[in-house]
């Protein structure tokens, strides 16, 4: 029985986001999920501890074959560095997030009610016995050990995929920022070049075969244009990988 209520508290805690810290008359401290009544606290000196969800207990990531893991939750991956793929891969992160966040409260609940269900049935029939001589509640116990194990590794998956969708949100949010200053300054320097292209070589002579002195014309402005317009595509070609 100890071992049970020991195993209650430890799973109380690997979700709980604040533990209350209550000690009594005597200096004897417990460690509760949940305050005390107020008839119950007289006397008591009652201290809530906030967890840091960051540090709470999670799966470590695995890399399978290129593609990133979480137990068994696969996480969103990334196929191409072009703009609408970018797009597609951050709403893919973001949903994935609030579906994984939805699953971990829903879970959490879940597991707390499934908790006190088996404290009450630990209460009721703690002493019940079956015709065979074995313990009914240890069954129960068994059992919902046995659940409980299965709901904290899913607990701990839930939590590493929020944890990589949240630093995956910062890391794409910063490059995002540091790609529009690149892209502010990439067209200044466009803007620069063309401006110089203008007042260097003047505007561009459309065809005219009419004219016998256009295709000179055009030909000297080619001659004189040909480094600025290099120098303007490559700072296109940066502009749109961008």
């Amino acid at each position: 029985m100890k071992f049970f209520i020991f195993f209650l508290l430890s799973i109380n805690f690997a979700y709980a986001a604040t533990v209350y810290k209550i000690v009594d008359e005597n200096g004897k401290v417990t460690y509760s999920q949940f305050p005390p009544k107020s008839h119950e606290s007289k006397g008591k000196q009652v201290k809530d501890i906030r967890l840091n969800a960051s540090q709470a207990p999670m799966t470590r990531i695995s890399n399978v074959n290129g593609d990133l893991y979480c137990g068994d939750i696969h996480l969103p991956k990334q196929y191409s560095y072009r703009n609408n793929s970018i797009k597609y891969f951050i709403k893919n992160v973001t949903s994935s997030k609030q579906s994984w966040q939805a699953s971990l409260d829903r879970l959490g609940e879940s597991m707390e009610k499934s908790r006190q269900r088996q404290i009450n049935s630990t209460k009721n029939n703690g002493k019940s016995i079956d015709r065979y001589g074995y313990s009914r509640q240890s069954k129960r116990d068994a059992r919902f050990n046995e659940n409980y194990k299965k709901d904290i590794k899913r607990m701990r998956d839930l939590r590493c995929a929020i944890n990589w969708a949240s630093e995956t949100q910062e890391s794409i949010l910063s490059h995002s920022e540091e790609d529009n200053k690149e892209r502010d300054r990439l067209r200044g320097v466009y803007a620069t070049l063309n401006k110089d292209l203008q007042k260097h070589c003047g505007k561009q002579p459309l065809l005219d075969p009419t004219d016998r002195l256009n295709e000179r014309h055009r030909k000297r402005w080619y001659d004189c244009s040909k480094s600025y317009l290099s120098d303007m595509k490559k700072v296109q070609r940066q502009l749109d990988r961008l």
